[in-house]
């Protein structure tokens, strides 16, 4: 046989062979190296997996202080409540249970003028065996009150036509009245929506606009807004996203909308923003939730020109 012919039966042989170690290996659950893939891998030891309390720091997510007194829930993936924690004057809390690494959580925060969205944790690795808690940071935001948000309505112009505490009037200039909400949040709160795991709601912010005649159709830019007719009144409601200032600057919002009319009679326009208010809930209540806020302009009226 010629070194060429040898040469290959040798290899057709070896292959073989190592298929079937390959294939021997594989039944009886073995690791072994393969051309295509490499060393298959194991997965790495990132500590140790012990069953310790969580202690857990809230933090305003703006300007990082702790935040003070209200409850920490620690739920499990379902939503079921395990432990409800009060948070203690330097913003800390420690669960009452020892939770074992890998097992997943939610963290949801509820305090006077703060929250945010449910915080999905999984239980670390410890970093020694001698480690006694693991440790966990939420941060939460600063919901505003009436002083902390301003809202007017202004024209096409960048005219002032409306306030809180002022109305005033405008035109319709055929069939149609450009209009906008001005927003401006003071430094270090925020207008944030999420979902509730404790009431099963949507704690969303709302933008409506309520207008005293059903004849009236609104469009606002970049929003979906859904239409109610109730008593002779509409209103056009929509989620807004999420408005969050800085520490040191206010944060603007200007959202454009245009009001259609083309009947003779005036048309009163009032514009409100709603917080922890659940979209559903407001359809058949047309109210902010009891643990909202609500703040409104004046009325703008509205007539043709």
């Amino acid at each position: 046989m010629s070194r060429v012919k040898e040469g290959f039966a040798m290899g057709a042989g070896f292959a073989l062979a190592l298929i079937g170690i390959i294939v021997v290996a594989s039944l009886f659950g073995f690791s072994v190296w393969q051309p295509s893939g490499g060393k298959e891998e194991t997965p790495p030891t990132t500590g140790y997996a012990l069953q310790l309390p969580i202690s857990i720091t809230v933090r305003d997510a703006i300007t990082g202080s702790p935040v003070s007194g209200g409850t920490l829930y620690v739920l499990d993936e379902s939503g079921k409540i395990l432990e409800s924690l009060t948070v203690d004057s330097n913003g800390k809390a420690i669960t009452g249970d020892a939770y074992l690494s890998g097992t997943k959580l939610l963290l949801f925060y509820v305090g006077t003028g703060y929250g945010g969205a449910a915080i999905e944790y999984t239980v670390p690795y410890a970093a020694s065996e001698s480690q006694s808690y693991y440790y966990k940071r939420i941060d939460v935001y600063h919901f505003p009150g009436d002083a902390e948000l301003s809202l007017s309505i202004m024209d096409k112009y960048g005219t002032q036509v409306a306030t809180e505490t002022a109305g005033g009037s405008a035109s319709f200039v055929d069939g149609k009245a450009e209009l906008s909400l001005h927003l401006v949040l003071s430094e270090g709160y925020a207008l944030v929506s999420y979902n509730d795991p404790i009431e099963k709601e949507a704690d969303d912010v709302l933008i409506v606009f309520e207008l005293n005649d059903t004849l009236p159709t609104l469009e606002a830019s970049g929003l979906q807004l859904t239409r109610i007719e109730y008593g002779g009144k509409v209103y056009y409601v929509a989620k807004l996203s999420d408005i969050i200032s800085t520490i040191d600057d206010p944060a603007i919002k200007d959202i454009a909308f245009t009001v259609y009319y083309s009947g003779s009679n005036a048309i009163s326009l009032a514009v409100k923003i709603l917080t922890h208010t659940d979209p559903d809930a407001f359809r058949s209540s047309l109210s902010v939730d009891s643990d909202g806020f609500e703040d409104a302009t004046a009325t703008l009226v509205l007539t043709a020109a």
